[in-house]
């Protein structure tokens, strides 16, 4: 199980010395309940055990250590993200911890695409700015859906974004 390292790693919490703080992209949903998180040094929601918001974190921690490009509608990864070889590896295996995580962020991903496609820019604008990312490998892997979330022609508010900032 890839996530079994994580309440002992706790690495996406903290951010080591001399680097920015890290502002997580919060839904329009999770910020009418968070306003903000901002990790200074520690996340404030960092427990003995892990995360203490439980199910109530917000959408860019549950999808860590995922990155999701709205522009090509492509996943990659933090490079620095000590799950990562299990993770890959287990995307082979249908029903696998991986394969049920990849799945349920498509899943909120086409939600988000329709409801909060804002969002999706912002967080991975951040992502970027903050994680060496290299692309998931999702070519042969079986039981991986298509997330295709919208038309291949991006949004007209998408490529001004693209336009501003290259």
């Amino acid at each position: 199980m890839p996530f079994e390292h994580c309440s002992e790693c706790k690495r996406c919490c903290n951010v080591d010395p001399g680097y920015a703080p890290l502002e997580i992209t919060l839904t329009a949903k999770e910020t009418k309940t968070y306003h903000s998180i901002c990790i200074e040094r520690h996340c404030q929601y960092l427990g003995k055990q892990g995360c203490t918001l439980g199910q109530a974190k917000p959408f860019s921690c549950k999808m860590y250590p995922l990155v999701y490009k709205p522009a090509t509608q492509e996943f990659l990864y933090d490079t620095e993200c000590p799950v990562m070889p299990k993770y890959i590896a287990q995307l082979k295996t249908a029903g696998s911890q991986a394969n049920e995580h990849l799945a349920f962020i498509q899943k909120e991903i086409k939600v988000l695409s329709q409801q909060d496609e804002d969002f999706l820019e912002r967080n991975f604008g951040i992502d970027e700015q903050y994680f060496e990312t290299k692309k998931l490998p999702l070519a042969n892997i079986p039981n991986i859906s298509n997330i295709s979330t919208r038309p291949a022609m991006h949004s007209k508010k998408a490529a001004v974004k693209n336009t501003l900032h290259p």
